[in-house]
């Protein structure tokens, strides 16, 4: 998400000029999105198969433990906004240096390691909250989640 396509209006209304992070899910990859919705708060062990799927492998006894447990912190640092009662606050230095901590070592590790759709959700994931973070937005994800979650396992 580049700066440069958001339109900050004098009324307070956030205008949006370009969309080219947009994209249409294959069949594969709608399934992966919608087991990571399923599985967020559900049972651990369907979580991890999850992250797993994610990285492109089968089975997690293929993955390297260390890439496996980064990879799990890095998905629990994406998600630990919709963990959170009320507004989370995506402008505490804290979190986003977690973030540039566990992606520096994903990168020091070269273990990027995953199915091309990942490609997108990072640059959504990462984008979206770096802009956050730079607005300090206080956005109770909870309950976004809730209700688009809802909404797109319909």
């Amino acid at each position: 998400f580049h700066p440069g396509n958001f339109l900050f209006m004098p009324d307070g209304r956030l205008g949006l000029i370009d969309f080219g992070c947009c994209r249409e899910f294959d069949d594969e990859e709608w399934r992966f999105m919608c087991d990571a919705v399923q599985t967020l708060r559900g049972d651990p062990d369907a979580y991890r198969a999850v992250v797993v799927r994610g990285m492109a492998y089968e089975d997690a006894s293929e993955v390297d433990p260390r890439t496996l447990e980064l990879a799990e912190a890095w998905s629990a640092w994406v998600n630990e906004c919709m963990h959170c009662d009320g507004p989370f606050d995506f402008g505490r230095d804290d979190y986003v240096l977690r973030g540039i901590d566990l992606f520096g070592e994903i990168g020091r590790r070269r273990a990027f390691r995953s199915m091309p759709v990942n490609t997108w959700i990072l640059r959504c994931f990462v984008g979206v909250r770096g802009l956050c973070y730079r607005l300090g937005a206080r956005v109770d994800m909870n309950a976004i989640h809730e209700r688009e979650g809802q909404a797109f396992l319909a």
